[in-house]
C-alpha cells in the first residue's frame, strides 16, 4: 500500500501536478519585477516544468528589463517556450519582435509564421497584423483576398460582430434612411 502511494506521488511530481496557481504566478511576477531573485527563480522553475504562462511572464520581464537585465534574445527564448506550449499571446509577441527587430535580427518570414499561428488560434491583433503583412506582401507573397479575410475576422472579434455582412447591410439601410443614394457611376449605356 505504501509503495503504491509513493509510486503515485512520484508520477504526479514528474507530470508537474504541483503547478503554480495564477495568483502565485502574478505574485512572483510582481516581486520579480522589483528584483526579487527568489520570485524570479520560482517563475523560471515553473516555466522549465512546462508552464506556458510562467514562460510568457518571464518573456515580459526580459523584454522590459524589469528586475533583470533587458535582453530581447532571452525574451524571445521564453516567448518561444510558451508559444510551443500553445500560449497564443506569446505567439503574437514573437511576431511583433521578429517584425520590428532592427535590421540584422529582423525576420519577417518568422513574424508572419507566428502571427499566423496566433491568428488561427483567434487572437485579433495577430489577425490584423497578419492581414497587413499579406496585403503588403511582407514576409512572403502578397495575398489581398486572404488579407481581407484576416482583417475582417479581427474586426468581427473586436466589435463582437458574428457576420460582417449584416454590418454592411445595416450601414446601407442607414444611408438610405437618411436620403443618401448610391453614387451615379457614368456608363456608356447611360450616356457618360
Amino acid at each position: 500500500m505504501m509503495r503504491g502511494a509513493l509510486a503515485i506521488l512520484l508520477i504526479l511530481l514528474s507530470l508537474g501536478a504541483w503547478a503554480a496557481t495564477d495568483a502565485e504566478l502574478v505574485d512572483w511576477m510582481r516581486k520579480a519585477m522589483h528584483g526579487d531573485a527568489a520570485a524570479r527563480a520560482s517563475l523560471e522553475q515553473t516555466a522549465r516544468a512546462g508552464d506556458a504562462s510562467a514562460a510568457h511572464l518571464l518573456g515580459h520581464l526580459y523584454l522590459r528589463g524589469q528586475g533583470v537585465k533587458r535582453s530581447e534574445a532571452t525574451a524571445i527564448e521564453w516567448f518561444e517556450r510558451a508559444a510551443k506550449e500553445g500560449h497564443v499571446e506569446s505567439m503574437h509577441n514573437l511576431g511583433v519582435l521578429y517584425e520590428r527587430a532592427p535590421k540584422p535580427s529582423r525576420n519577417l518570414e518568422a513574424a508572419r509564421r507566428w502571427y499566423r499561428a496566433a491568428a488561427e488560434a483567434g487572437f485579433a491583433r495577430a489577425q490584423a497584423n497578419l492581414g497587413q503583412m499579406l496585403l503588403e506582401g511582407t514576409g512572403g507573397p502578397a495575398d489581398p483576398a486572404a488579407a481581407r479575410r484576416w482583417i475582417e475576422r479581427a474586426a468581427m472579434l473586436k466589435y463582437g460582430i458574428p457576420d460582417l455582412r449584416t454590418f454592411y447591410e445595416s450601414d446601407l439601410r442607414w444611408l438610405k434612411h437618411y436620403g443618401f443614394v448610391p453614387l451615379d457611376v457614368p456608363s456608356v449605356a447611360g450616356g457618360l
